[in-house]
């Protein structure tokens, strides 16, 4: 697993939120510093990053659909804009 993403889990009884970003950032310092921010100002959520999926079968097959279906599991999904 690359540095700044987050392990997949299933932890009970916490709030979850997606990080939805382009697949260009994943690895980067951008990456790295945009979960940094996000983990700061929600506490106590659990961070979903799709680039901790890279290699699963599942989003080989089918990326969307497998990153839909991982937003349907949060409570958040959370889109960053590029400036």
């Amino acid at each position: 697993m690359k540095d700044g993403q987050s392990k997949p889990t299933k932890a009970a009884g916490r709030n979850r939120v997606y990080y939805a970003h382009a697949m260009c950032l994943y690895g980067t310092l951008d990456e790295r510093q945009e979960l940094r921010y996000i983990r700061r100002t929600f506490r106590s959520v659990i961070v979903v990053n799709p680039a901790a999926y890279s290699d699963h079968p599942g989003k080989l097959s089918d990326t969307m659909g497998f990153c839909l279906k991982l937003i349907s599991e949060c409570k958040v999904p959370q889109a960053w804009e590029r400036k």
